[in-house]
């Protein structure tokens, strides 16, 4: 029996079709169907005028494409009412918009929406797997025209044959009563030959059926009335609105297995109990009611032979009942997401040549991935997950630096750090061979003038260098350029430079740095492997910013404070060492006065110290209290070790042993 012939009204053409960004595709005509050498995708054609002006009846507006194969309306009413519908099921299975076993691990890389109707689970699925390609088909173009550019909208009627040149590894179908004559084939068939082997087909359906399980239902109910009138109309021409009791094996017979179905009820009103179950329940009822005239005046009027004054009449009693708190009706979705027991046909689907692999090419990079990134929920949950245990290991290992009070960020104990000396100091003594230079023997004066301010505290080894420099590597190793003691002129001004040089190892400032540069490295290298999706040199451009940015942003300032803060531990080690700690302004104005004639001093901007000119502020705002710790402690014979300090340059030999701490 052919669909009943339905009258309609003036026609009229949907607003703002014309602007659609998107183009929707038609069954392929007599032409291109003949021609078997081909299995493509419908090809992309403007809506044309037929498809676009939809015929009107009882106020409402109803698909033109194959007009009267879907009795139910189209307009902007029921494309609300749609969305809820598919927001209430996809609440009701806990939030979850599929239950097949489909990850972000293993992503589909084609989708198929059948009945897509709005194309609001389509589009969320394009966001949730923007490497997919997924097509959602529909008789009517009512979509939205902005969509991702993995999403593809096309006119059609999934009960005639499918013609994709390529199968799906995901195929969905939603609340599609009364679409399908048979069901079994033009659905449940048709899926299991369009899909990869693994692949996965799911229905979520439900059925013009009633239940109730305490009698407050009546059998005679105006309910219970509709729905059977309903039935029967439905399937007087050839659409069935109940099917549930035979679904399950037609999938058997077709093929499929791993079989799991499930059944949820959900009330036709708030009567539930439970606060979820009466929330979905009010959303359902607001649903049904808001579809009820457009699910019934064509088959009540067209089929049944009723005037639409007695719809409406019938109508009202059916609403009183579905709102009656006191009436615990409810309806039952079957949800079955089902996997082929066995290789789909693929034999119709052929290898594509070289070409048509080249337009079905994706790129790896698109224009909106960015945005469906930043709007992914999964994107939300990790960058929040990320920050809180941020937060919490940044907390965990903050610490108080020794002398300053600074609190700072260091993963890195002492031990760890002291280990990475060992090869740092061999290299430093290879270094100094290869360059011909030499390290001062032990009887050397000026050795015994070092190793006498850092009283044999700390390993200390002297380079015979002009440079101006001493330095201290991880674990407590000194080492002094010879040329520095030009400049320092006394052991006081020795102190200065070797209390500084002391203050790294006990402030643990290597440790620090390697801590900080740990957060900045993972962005870096994130941003480095995000720039092999960007094209040309950008990869080049990208990474040497990043690094330049790293240091002059992040690395520089970090070792200026570290600077900064050895002055002032180092001259509070020095006063404590009974050295005058005014000795430290001296030395640093004297190294001023050398930079100042080399020329060679660099913008404090991009060098890893401060300037001279800030040193020796910093260290005159900490005189107050470096003096007052100098004068506090026992050292009477301080000037004794500054006259010996001069006595033995000026004759080259060793200090005397009666001049040490008598």
């Amino acid at each position: 029996m052919s669909p009943a012939t339905i009258m309609t009204d003036e026609p009229v053409k949907p607003q703002g079709l014309n602007d659609y960004e998107f183009t929707f595709e038609s069954i392929p005509d007599a032409r291109s169907l003949s021609n078997t050498s081909t299995h493509l995708e419908p090809d992309p054609e403007s809506i044309t005028e037929s498809i676009a002006t939809f015929p009107r009846r009882f106020g409402r507006t109803f698909h033109a494409y194959k007009d009267g194969s879907y009795v139910f309306p189209n307009d902007s009413y029921e494309c609300e009412r749609m969305e809820l519908q598919g927001l209430v099921m996809t609440e009701l299975l806990g939030g979850k918009w599929y239950l097949a076993p489909i990850t972000q691990e293993g992503p589909p890389g084609r989708m198929l929406d059948i009945g897509t109707g709005t194309g609001i689970w389509a589009l969320e699925m394009g966001d949730r797997f923007p490497e997919a390609k997924v097509i959602g088909i529909d008789l009517s173009p009512i979509q939205p025209s902005a969509v991702p550019s993995n999403v593809h909208f096309y006119v059609q009627d999934a009960a005639q044959s499918w013609d994709f040149h390529e199968p799906f590894d995901f195929i969905f179908s939603r609340a599609s009563l009364g679409c399908y004559a048979d069901y079994k084939n033009e659905i449940i068939q048709q899926g299991y030959d369009n899909l990869y082997p693994g692949g996965w087909l799911e229905c979520q359906e439900f059925d013009c059926q009633f239940y109730c399980d305490d009698d407050t239902l009546r059998p005679d109910s105006p309910l219970h009335q509709w729905a059977e009138q309903m039935n029967g109309a439905a399937e007087s021409i050839q659409r069935p609105l109940t099917m549930s009791g035979k679904v399950k094996s037609w999938y058997d017979e077709v093929g499929f297995v791993d079989v799991r179905e499930k059944v949820y009820k959900v009330p036709m009103n708030g009567w539930a109990k439970d606060p979820r179950y009466k929330a979905l329940g009010k959303l359902w009822e607001t649903n049904f009611l808001g579809g009820l005239s457009g699910f019934t005046l064509s088959l009540f009027t067209q089929v049944l032979g009723k005037t639409r004054e007695e719809v409406e009449v019938q109508l009202v009693d059916v609403r009183k009942e579905t709102a009656n708190p006191y009436v615990h009706s409810y309806m039952k979705i079957h949800h079955r997401p089902f996997t082929p027991s066995r290789p789909s046909r693929r034999s119709q689907f052929p290898h594509p040549d070289a070409e048509e692999r080249l337009r079905q090419a994706r790129p790896l990079f698109h224009r909106d991935t960015p945005r469906r990134v930043v709007r992914s929920p999964t994107t939300k949950k990790v960058v929040a997950v990320c920050m809180a245990s941020a937060a919490l290991f940044f907390w965990w290992n903050l610490e108080t630096v020794p002398v300053s009070g600074r609190r700072r960020f260091n993963i890195f104990n002492d031990s760890y750090v002291a280990a990475l000396s060992a090869p740092m100091v061999r290299e430093i003594e290879l270094e100094v061979e290869r360059a011909g230079g030499r390290f001062l023997p032990d009887w050397d004066p000026r050795v015994r003038l070092v190793r006498k301010v850092m009283q044999r505290l700390i390993p200390v080894r002297v380079i015979d260098d002009p440079a101006l420099n001493a330095f201290v590597l991880p674990g407590g190793k000194v080492f002094v350029h010879s040329g520095i003691l030009n400049v320092t002129r006394s052991e006081a001004g020795l102190a200065a430079v070797l209390g500084h040089e002391i203050a790294h190892n006990m402030a643990s400032h290597v440790g620090e740095r390697l801590s900080s540069s740990v957060g900045p490295n993972i962005l870096l290298a994130t941003a480095g492997a995000l720039a092999f999706f960007i094209p040309g040199a950008a990869i080049f451009v990208l990474a040497m910013m990043g690094g330049s940015l790293q240091n002059l942003l992040l690395e520089m300032p970090m070792s200026r404070k570290q600077e900064s803060e050895a002055d002032h531990i180092g001259l509070m080690i020095m006063a404590e060492a009974c050295y005058d700690p005014r000795e430290a302004v001296h030395f640093w104005q004297r190294m001023a006065r050398v930079s100042d004639q080399m020329g060679n001093e660099v913008p404090e901007l991009l060098s890893t110290h401060p300037s001279n000119r800030h040193r020796i502020d910093k260290l005159q705002t900490l005189m107050p209290e470096a003096m007052e710790k100098w004068q506090s402690t026992d050292c009477p014979n301080t000037s004794r070790f500054v006259d010996a300090w001069h006595e033995a340059m000026a004759r080259g030999a060793s200090l005397s042993d009666e001049l040490v701490y008598r």
